[in-house]
């Protein structure tokens, strides 16, 4: 689990350094969707990261409000909230 939770701050902390292409939204939207967790919560953190850019995608954190696990929920509600009160 330490592993995984790593690399998302690092895949986070490369999209805030524009090192990661758009490219790769839709294989995070595909792991928000994920049976891990851990891999959920990072996938929408690191959509976050994308701001503005990822506002197509603000649905499918939607639904991750629900998510079982409050730790994903509370990663969805900052995704959200990065993406919706951006000027991008």
């Amino acid at each position: 689990r330490l592993a995984t939770e790593t690399s998302g701050i690092r895949l986070n902390a490369d999209i805030e350094r524009g090192a990661v292409d758009l490219a790769a939204i839709p294989v995070l939207r595909q792991a928000l969707r994920s049976r891990d967790p851990v891999a959920r919560m990072n996938a929408a953190l690191a959509l976050g990261s994308f701001r503005g850019r990822a506002a197509r995608i603000a649905p499918d954190l939607a639904e991750l409000l629900h998510d079982g696990e409050g730790f994903v929920r509370r990663s969805a509600a900052e995704a959200l909230g990065r993406i919706q009160n951006c000027g991008s």
